[in-house]
């Protein structure tokens, strides 16, 4: 966010300069600072942020560009003005203030849209981290029900073993009991006289 910051503050220095062209040395300062933007373009980790700052960057360098072009076209007409008539100095300096109104409102609608988009990129960045957080939730649950499985497979085996055990001794007990009824019959009828 620190880089973000530093970039916005940057464009805004870069947006002063391109409305106060005056000089070889202010188009100088304007290329180094839009060098900079660059440089801390390449440096945001996230590359949709990194795409995103690129192209408002690109935009920028090529409102620069324009600018720059216009400040020296009106340098060179300057130096080759032989003649001037205020009617024709009116023109122009009607004609330069409409072009500032309208470079200044394509600047502020720029401004606006990154700002749009850099609200959009945070709120998707907080989805990032919710998401996140919610899948270690999931996975932490997962486990825990893989733990829970894994106990319940283990007493549903001994359950099972001891219902067999049980098995043979109620199959043991009815075979004993069965066994001693016909012993009881056997040495008992003799003596009733049937055998």
């Amino acid at each position: 966010m620190a880089d973000t910051d530093h970039f916005l503050s940057i464009e805004a220095s870069v947006r002063q300069h391109m409305k106060k062209l005056s000089s070889q040395a202010s188009i100088n300062a304007l290329s180094q600072e839009l060098k900079s933007l660059a440089a801390i373009v390449q440096q945001f980790v996230d590359p949709a942020l990194r795409s995103q700052y690129s192209t408002a960057l690109r935009k920028l360098e090529n409102s620069a560009r324009d600018e720059v072009a216009r400040f020296q076209l009106s340098q060179r007409d300057e130096i080759f003005k032989t003649t001037t008539s205020p009617l024709r100095d009116r023109s122009k300096a009607r004609q330069k203030k409409e072009d500032d109104n309208s470079i200044a409102t394509t600047l502020s609608r720029t401004k606006k849209q990154m700002e749009m988009e850099l609200s959009r990129v945070a709120e998707i960045n907080d989805t990032i981290v919710n998401d996140g957080k919610n899948l270690r939730t999931v996975g932490d649950e997962h486990d825990t029900l893989n733990n829970i499985m894994s106990s319940a497979w283990g007493v549903l085996k001994a359950l099972s073993a001891q219902d067999v055990a049980e098995r043979v001794m109620i199959a043991g007990a009815t075979l004993f009991f069965v066994l001693s009824v016909f012993f009881v019959l056997w040495s008992r009828l003799p003596t009733f006289g049937l055998i």
